[in-house]
């Protein structure tokens, strides 16, 4: 029920409008699944899950002398193998809280045309923790976030992983697909 509110003008009293309201919300239930307070994260692992198995496959032909360890499995200097999502930490990027700032302020807001700066860095996530990655194989200049690859590297004193090489899964096999959309095209006649 929506409701207004109205003034008797005999009484002076305010009252209380009714209208009838049906909702259409049920038309956009997804059936059973129920919302566990993080939008994504089943997709990013599934990802993950998938990439991973793959890359764990290519790695005895790419690396084989090295261990494969997890970010919390690291130990300072010593070479290895870590497979997961990069993040790309990027310091210009647009924030809705910043936009709704901004909007506030009498300073006249100026667009951006590059998202891009010298202090922007990678971090790569797996499911036990983040590491910030150095070096300069591994630009943050061409990569995006949600990336999965293997690094080999090593942890530096610091607490970054500096990364020597970099192994990605590549592009899956496209599937034939059939071209009919069911919809009649006529070319021009010229």
């Amino acid at each position: 029920m929506v409701a207004a509110m109205e003034v008797d003008s005999e009484s002076n009293l305010l009252q209380r409008k009714q209208s009838l309201y049906h909702s259409l919300d049920e038309s956009f239930d997804i059936g059973k699944e129920v919302y566990r307070g993080q939008q994504y994260s089943q997709i990013y692992y599934a990802r993950l899950h998938l990439m991973r198995t793959l890359l764990y496959s290519l790695i005895p032909n790419w690396k084989p002398h090295l261990p494969v360890r997890t970010v919390l499995g690291l130990e300072e200097g010593k070479e290895c193998i870590i497979v997961g999502t990069l993040y790309k930490h990027m310091k210009l990027k647009p924030s809705v809280l910043d936009e709704y700032s901004k909007e506030r302020s009498s300073a006249p807001l100026v667009q951006r045309h590059n998202f891009t700066h010298p202090d922007d860095n990678l971090v790569l996530e797996d499911e036990s923790g983040r590491v910030k990655l150095s070096g300069s194989v591994l630009l943050p200049s061409i990569c995006v976030t949600g990336m999965i690859a293997a690094l080999h590297g090593k942890e530096t004193s610091a607490g970054d992983f500096l990364v020597e090489d970099v192994l990605e899964a590549g592009l899956p096999q496209q599937i034939e697909r059939p071209i009919d959309l069911g919809i009649k095209y006529q070319l021009p006649c010229f």
